[in-house]
């Protein structure tokens, strides 16, 4: 009775994240149960995805990236997909081939998601100007920012900001007439972000 009768799409969506709740508390042999019956009914990219997070709670890193890769051989714009991917990418220090994927799917799929996750990847590499880029295409992409939003993103250049040489650096035009401080630059963003 009800929807999960009459949708067997949704009905596999909701085993799936049914699946993915118990791995949470930490019941694996139930959640490995509904995930297998899931993908029995439904190949999906979003389900494997959830199995690529179920393994992960299960620190079985290998197979979440094995089941991450599946989702994509089957939808290769499934965003799930492609973080969990570029995650357990970098998790294998693969940094390269993780930063090459998600450049590639921002070409595709306009997520503020995929796009915050690549400028943390490039940063950790040391590719500030590219994150740079990568947290315009997240402001342009993330329509509608909370207070948190809105902070993270400004900490967030706050960061690449103040491990720039001060010879590269492109502050904002309004900016230009005096170089702030790291501290003074976080609240700049802060405030300019929060008036926007």
């Amino acid at each position: 009775s009800g929807v999960l009768d009459r949708d067997s799409e949704v009905r596999w969506d909701a085993t799936a994240y049914t699946a993915y709740l118990y791995a949470t508390f930490r019941d694996f042999e139930k959640a490995e149960a509904l995930i297998a019956t899931a993908l029995e009914h439904a190949d999906e990219a979003w389900i494997w995805a959830q199995r690529a997070a179920i393994h992960e709670m299960e620190d079985r890193y290998e197979d979440a990236l094995a089941a991450a890769q599946r989702g994509l051989e089957i939808n290769p714009h499934s965003r799930s997909a492609l973080q969990y991917a570029a995650r357990f990418l970098s998790l294998f220090e693969k940094d390269d081939e993780a930063i090459a994927l998600l450049r590639e799917a921002l070409g595709y799929v306009e997520s503020s998601h995929i796009a915050a996750q690549l400028s943390g990847l490039e940063l950790e590499q040391g590719q500030l100007h590219e994150a740079l880029a990568s947290l315009d295409r997240y402001e342009q992409l993330a329509l509608l920012k909370d207070k948190w939003g809105v902070s993270w993103l400004a900490g967030r250049r706050c960061d690449i900001y103040s491990r720039l040489p001060v010879s590269t650096r492109r502050w904002p035009r309004t900016w230009r007439r005096r170089r702030p401080t790291r501290a003074a630059c976080c609240c700049r963003w802060a405030s300019c972000a929060s008036t926007t």
